[in-house]
């Protein structure tokens, strides 16, 4: 009989899904086309059992279903539907034979998939309801230790009244969402393009872009790497940013920091940050930045 081990919340575990995640969907190729981070380790605050719970999107389970031997290989164990209709479950542990993750699968059309995502949105965003759920989780985990059964059944009628709350919730929610960043903004004197671009581009390795026509002739420059976008523009009365900052994330922190320091940057270690690696340097106009990195446990 599975045993009911909580423990509380560990932030690292959005990047444990993100890892897992990304094998997947390597994996899985076009067979997935999308994956979220679902169940208690996605929301903070609540205690859980330390397994990573990952919802799939397939456009047809017949797609999955012949690419399961790609999820075996990384270790994952086909369970077939599981008790649900419509779906596909796969679960994966270690070697000492404890649950690591699972993957429960449906396709697009599925409810179900609208279901678990409300319901994680909406503790994500009542914290009360959340702690009640948070409660509720340790008193039948103390009651049914050995009883994994007699746990997940406890949850059920307090699981029933929050999708139906997170449902009408849903509905009532605007429309529109922010769904990333576009780019950040510095400021920098007037006339110093030149040392923005030996330090952006010639430092830290960045691209200039092109500023439109429209906005060229106030001066600045724009930089771009990978996803990440930096506009420095000119400000008449300059004042470095030493406080507010941007966070850049980096590959192989080390080798960038012993970059640095031989390009003649000052680099400064500050407390540290639960699961990355980072440091701060200023550019040449004093403005701070901070280069981070996952770290790997």
């Amino acid at each position: 009989m599975q045993r009911v081990y909580l423990v509380p919340h560990d932030p690292r575990w959005a990047e444990a899904f993100a890892r897992e995640a990304a094998a997947v969907k390597d994996a899985l190729g076009g067979a997935l086309s999308e994956i979220h981070h679902i169940g208690s380790t996605a929301i903070s605050g609540i205690c859980a059992k330390p397994i990573i719970d990952l919802l799939g999107a397939t456009k047809a389970l017949a797609l999955l279903d012949a690419n399961v031997a790609r999820l075996e290989a990384l270790g994952y164990e086909a369970m077939g539907e599981f008790g649900i209709a419509g779906r596909r479950y796969f679960r994966k542990t270690d070697s000492a034979g404890e649950r690591t993750h699972q993957i429960h699968v449906f396709e697009t059309s599925s409810p179900q998939i609208a279901r678990h995502l409300a319901f994680r949105d909406f503790l994500r965003a009542h914290p009360d309801c959340a702690r009640e759920y948070d409660a509720l989780k340790q008193r039948l985990a103390a009651a049914n230790p050995n009883d994994i059964s007699r746990y997940t059944d406890g949850k059920d009628e307090f699981i029933r009244e929050v999708d139906a709350q997170a449902a009408v919730w849903v509905a009532m929610r605007p429309t529109f969402r922010v769904h990333g960043l576009d780019h950040v903004q510095l400021a920098m004197p007037a006339g110093q393009e030149d040392r923005a671009r030996e330090f952006y581009v010639g430092i830290l390795g960045l691209t200039e872009i092109p500023k439109p026509a429209n906005l060229a002739r106030r001066g600045g420059a724009w930089f771009a790497g990978g996803t990440l976008r930096v506009h420095l523009g000119v400000e008449a009365d300059f004042r470095p940013a030493r406080k507010a900052h941007p966070a850049f994330l980096v590959e192989h922190l080390a080798a960038m920091i012993q970059h640095l320091q031989q390009k003649g940057v000052a680099v400064i270690t500050d407390e540290p940050l639960e699961g990355y690696r980072r440091v701060y340097v200023a550019d040449p106009f004093g403005n701070r930045l901070e280069l981070l990195e996952p770290a790997v446990s």
